[in-house]
């Protein structure tokens, strides 16, 4: 599964790779020397893509992982070629709702930091869902191990048990309570023969 899944990411990555170079040799082909770095307007974005969107860059300076997507493994970054600012207004670009996952249209001109401002900040819940995407990788290793410890008492899927974590504390405590006394009673029963032994 991990090789499928690696293979995955690097088809991925090198199409990214592929069709962004295939944009700059027609931006000079059309004689364009400026273009555009477009983030995607979600959630999933990385912290590196989201400092630049929107920022202009020289064609002839374009550099794959530096100014260029793509800017790392399953990058979804593109580029435009930088048209003026009023015909950039005149034009819209899709952007995923935080909390509800549907997606709308925006401003062309929106950066993904005035999306954010506008989206994320201030609403509890689309900051609760970027928590849980941010963390999805460590809370599966988590869930797995209460998972081990509690059987059928730990929560049945991984969102269940994300959304046990971040939006409900009372129930979080409760099950990280069940999951030490589990785990201590695991281990003293690992250890009784030896202590009857003793």
């Amino acid at each position: 599964a991990s090789g499928a899944s690696q293979a995955r990411r690097l088809v991925r990555t090198e199409s990214c790779n592929l069709a962004n170079q295939m944009e700059m040799a027609s931006y000079e082909e059309c004689g364009i020397e400026y273009y555009r770095f477009v983030a995607t307007l979600d959630l999933k974005t990385s912290s590196i893509c989201r400092s630049l969107d929107g920022k202009r860059f020289k064609v002839s300076e374009q550099q794959p992982g530096l100014n260029c997507p793509p800017m790392h493994p399953w990058c979804r970054s593109t580029t435009i070629c930088d048209i003026g600012s009023e015909e950039l207004a005149q034009m819209k670009r899709m952007a995923r709702d935080p909390v509800t996952g549907k997606t709308n249209m925006v401003p062309a001109d929106m950066t993904y930091e005035q999306w954010y401002k506008k989206n994320v900040q201030g609403r509890p819940e689309a900051r609760m869902n970027e928590k849980m995407i941010r963390n999805r990788s460590s809370d599966r290793q988590q869930f797995d191990r209460y998972k081990e410890v509690l059987g059928k008492d730990a929560p049945k899927t991984l969102d269940s048990f994300q959304k046990v974590k971040y939006a409900d504390s009372q129930e979080y405590g409760i099950l990280k309570a069940q999951y030490k006394g589990m785990s201590y009673y695991s281990k003293a029963i690992e250890s009784e023969p030896e202590i009857t032994n003793q």
